[in-house]
C-alpha cells in the first residue's frame, strides 16, 4: 500500500515538472510585442520633401500700352532694372504713320511761315521807302501849290509875267500827279503788307496747330514705349519680337520688388497635399545658399503650398530652384 502511494507521487511531481518547462518553452518562443513608434525616445516626425520655385513676394506687371507687334525687348528675365527704365518697343504702323503725316504738316507750314515773314519783311520795307515818297511827293505838291496860287494871285493883277504864271501852274499839276501817284502806291504797299501780315498770323495759327499735332503724335509713339515702372529683377516676360500684342495683355514683363521678401511654392501631389497644413514647420535649401532657411506653410493656395521667409543672402532670389522639408504630423 505504502509503495503504490509513493509511485503515484512520483508520476504527479513529474508531470508538474514536465508541464512548468512545457510552459517556459512556450513563453521562450512567444514573439515580443513591438513598442509604439511614439514611444521611442528620439523618435522623429515624418517629413515630406519636395522641390520647390523661389519666387517674389511682390511682383509688378508691365502691360502693353498700344496695339501692334512687339519691335523689340531690351531686357532679360533676371536682368535688374531702374524705375523708368526702356524695356521695349511695340511697334504700331497706325502711329507711326500720323508721327511722320503730323511732321511733313509741320514742317510745311513752317517753311510758308518762313517764306511769308521774309514778304512781310520786304513788303515792310516797300511801304516805309513809299511812305517817304508821299512825305516828299506831298511837300513838293505843298510848295508848288504856294507857288501857283501866289503866281495865280499876281498874274490876276498883272504884276508876274504870263510864262512865270503857267511855268508854276505846269509844276503845281505836275507836283499834283506826282503826289496822286506817290498815294497810290502807298496805299497799294500798305495793302500788300496788311494782306502779308495777316497771311503770316495764319500761317503762325497753322504752325502751332501743327506742332500741337506732332506732339501728340509723338506722345502715341512715346506711349508705344514700354518703361519700368519700379526698379526690381525682371522675373517674368510672355511675349517675344514679333508677336501681335493689344492692351489686353497685362503682364508683357513681371518686374520683382522688395527681393528680400521671398517665398517657396510647391506643387504636391494629392497625397501630400491631403498632410500639409498651414503653420507646418519647414526647412528650405536653395541651391548654391550655405544655410538651410527655417520658414513655415503660410498658405495652401489651391494646389499651391507657399512657405514666406527673408532672403538671407544674395545668392537667395526669385528664379532660384530648392529642396523644402515639410514636417507633417
Amino acid at each position: 500500500m505504502r509503495g503504490k502511494q509513493l509511485l503515484m507521487a512520483g508520476a504527479l511531481i513529474a508531470a508538474a515538472i514536465a508541464g512548468g518547462a512545457l510552459v517556459a518553452l512556450r513563453q521562450r518562443a512567444k514573439p515580443a510585442a513591438a513598442a509604439p513608434t511614439g514611444a521611442r525616445p528620439g523618435a522623429q516626425r515624418p517629413e515630406i520633401v519636395l522641390p520647390a520655385k523661389i519666387r517674389a513676394q511682390s511682383v509688378v506687371p508691365v502691360g502693353v500700352p498700344v496695339s501692334g507687334t512687339v519691335e523689340s525687348l531690351l531686357v532679360e528675365v533676371g536682368q535688374q532694372v531702374s524705375e523708368g527704365q526702356l524695356l521695349g518697343r511695340i511697334k504700331n504702323t497706325a502711329v507711326d504713320s500720323d508721327q511722320q503725316s503730323a511732321a511733313v504738316d509741320l514742317e510745311r507750314s513752317e517753311a510758308r511761315a518762313g517764306a511769308l515773314e521774309s514778304q512781310v519783311i520786304v513788303a515792310r520795307a516797300e511801304a516805309a521807302r513809299a511812305q517817304a515818297d508821299t512825305a516828299r511827293a506831298h511837300a513838293e505838291f505843298d510848295r508848288a501849290e504856294r507857288t501857283y496860287l501866289r503866281q495865280q494871285m499876281l498874274e490876276k493883277e498883272g504884276a508876274t509875267p504870263r510864262l512865270v504864271y503857267e511855268k508854276a501852274a505846269r509844276e503845281y499839276e505836275a507836283a499834283k500827279t506826282e503826289r496822286d501817284r506817290v498815294d497810290e502806291l502807298a496805299r497799294g504797299a500798305e495793302d500788300r503788307l496788311g494782306l502779308l501780315v495777316k497771311n503770316l498770323d495764319a500761317a503762325r495759327h497753322s504752325v502751332e496747330e501743327a506742332s500741337q499735332t506732332l506732339d501728340r503724335a509723338r506722345q502715341a509713339a512715346a506711349a508705344a514705349e514700354i518703361v519700368s515702372p519700379a526698379t526690381g529683377m525682371v522675373t517674368g516676360r510672355t511675349r517675344q519680337v514679333g508677336d501681335e500684342v493689344t492692351p489686353d495683355v497685362q503682364d508683357l514683363f513681371q518686374i520683382a520688388v522688395a527681393l528680400s521678401a521671398l517665398e517657396a511654392v510647391l506643387d504636391p501631389d494629392a497625397a501630400a497635399l491631403a498632410r500639409m497644413r498651414v503653420g507646418q514647420e519647414a526647412l528650405i535649401i536653395v541651391a548654391g545658399a550655405s544655410d538651410a532657411i527655417v520658414a513655415r506653410i503660410a498658405e495652401i493656395r489651391g494646389n499651391e503650398v507657399i512657405l514666406r521667409f527673408a532672403s538671407p543672402s544674395p545668392a537667395v532670389r526669385p528664379g532660384a530652384t530648392a529642396q523644402v522639408r515639410v514636417k507633417v504630423s
